[in-house]
């Protein structure tokens, strides 16, 4: 009876010997099931898993106390040394005595133990390439492909791709169908003659004969997504292919909207609402570590000139479009690696590393980026910026406050002078 069974069955004794196995075995240890008979089971389980299976070959000999029945994942190695999961259960037949042992079902688990991965790394927050591999393994093998990928970010510079299985020259090709795809929405199922010769090589080289370009959609932040499934062979999907389809896609879907939102909190946290500018906090973190490199770090503290008079003339509406355009000029003043805070009102800091020369010509940019008008909706604002400066000097343990200190005390002595010029804290004199 065992014997026409689809899925892998063993006759195992109590002490985790296997006295047989049925022809299905094959296929999941990839060799002959004389291969595996005579040996015992924990030999084909990782040594991190060995001390769970020999407690549960203990609980079988008690089933008749504890009731055993539920079968448990554990990772199995083939033959060939990879590794497959996979479900096992078992019947007690102690009291038989053709058999004196336990009867070993085994169940597929690949599929369940990558999307277990995939929701572990998800909740854990990890980085998203890290989080879509778990799904793109999950639904390889849900679909018994050879591979799978994630493609999303198509609607920007910078398209971003997770995968599992599949070679690298098929993602690489030119005018690849996942764009297509994510333009119109419509699904392609296609052979790997409609790719370039060497891509088309390489993938026929890895057993896969096709590929399901399938469009996440929705109305979310994934609806730009696409998923590739690489299939050995090339045919269109079946009804029996539907459900875990649709399930990938939503929990596709459900990876990008996560990620999209945490990147808005994160953001939220770390930058002022009103300028895009990072926060106190955030700056203040960042001096901290800058002081501790050997690198001079450079305290620029901004404090505009007149907005008191903005407010007050055009109201705090008009106010604050004048501070995000004034920003924007700041921002494009600075250079790669600078960094521009809002510390509060009309007050800015600039983080950057480097000497004298290099403070004074970002300062100078800054001074000449409001050179002209600020023009916002309902007013032409002339406005101008008092710096102070402030510079570490490494191997001397300056404090993150005591330079930010340092440098809004140099504001206020740059603004007593007439505003609108830098001051570096003793250098400048004063």
């Amino acid at each position: 009876m065992f014997e026409t069974l689809s899925i892998p069955v063993m006759l195992v004794g109590p002490d985790g010997t296997i006295r047989w196995a049925g022809g299905s075995s094959d296929a999941e240890f990839g060799a002959d099931r004389l291969g595996v008979t005579g040996r015992n089971v924990v030999e084909f389980i990782p040594p991190d898993q060995v001390e769970a299976a020999v407690q549960s070959i203990a609980d079988l000999n008690r089933a008749d106390e504890i009731g055993i029945g539920v079968p448990v994942p554990y990772a199995i190695y083939r033959f060939d040394g990879s590794l497959t999961w996979q479900a096992i259960g078992a019947v007690p037949m102690l009291d038989d005595p053709d058999v004196e042992g336990f009867t070993f079902y085994f169940l597929p688990w690949d599929t369940h133990h990558h999307l277990d991965e995939f929701m572990a790394a998800l909740l854990a927050d990890e980085p998203l390439p890290t989080v879509l591999e778990h799904l793109a393994r999950s639904i390889s093998t849900g679909l018994e492909a050879v591979g799978a990928a994630v493609h999303h970010g198509l609607d920007t510079e910078q398209p971003r791709c997770s995968a599992a299985g599949v070679p690298q020259a098929l993602l690489d090709v030119d005018d690849p169908p996942w764009l297509d795809v994510a333009q119109d929405g419509e699904p392609r199922y296609l052979g790997l003659d409609a790719f370039p010769d060497a891509a088309a090589a390489a993938g026929r080289a890895e057993g896969i004969a096709g590929v399901w370009v399938i469009p996440v959609g929705g109305d979310s932040v994934a609806r730009r997504a696409v998923v590739s499934v690489w299939r050995p062979v090339d045919a269109e999907p079946v009804t029996a292919h539907d459900f875990v389809v649709t399930r990938s896609l939503r929990y596709v879907e459900l990876a990008l909207v996560r990620h999209a939102e945490h990147q808005q909190l994160a953001r939220m946290a770390s930058h002022d609402e009103l300028t895009g500018a990072v926060t106190r906090r955030v700056f203040s973190r960042r001096l901290a570590e800058a002081v501790e490199g050997p690198a001079p770090a450079v305290v620029l503290f901004c404090d505009l000139d007149g907005f008191k008079r903005v407010n007050d003339t055009y109201g705090h509406a008009v106010g604050d479009d004048v501070l995000v355009e004034v920003a924007r000029r700041f921002h494009a003043a600075l250079r790669p690696g600078d960094m521009l805070a809002r510390m509060g009102g009309d007050e800015f800091t600039v983080l950057l590393r480097g000497d004298e020369a290099s403070a004074r010509a970002v300062a100078e940019r800054i001074l000449q980026a409001l050179d002209a008008p600020v023009e916002v909706p309902g007013a032409s604002v002339e406005l101008s910026v008092s710096i102070g400066g402030s510079i570490s000097s490494p191997g001397t343990r300056t404090g993150a406050d005591a330079l930010i200190r340092a440098a809004d005390a140099a504001s206020y002595e740059a603004k007593r002078r007439g505003g609108n010029r830098l001051h570096l804290d003793g250098v400048d004199g004063g």
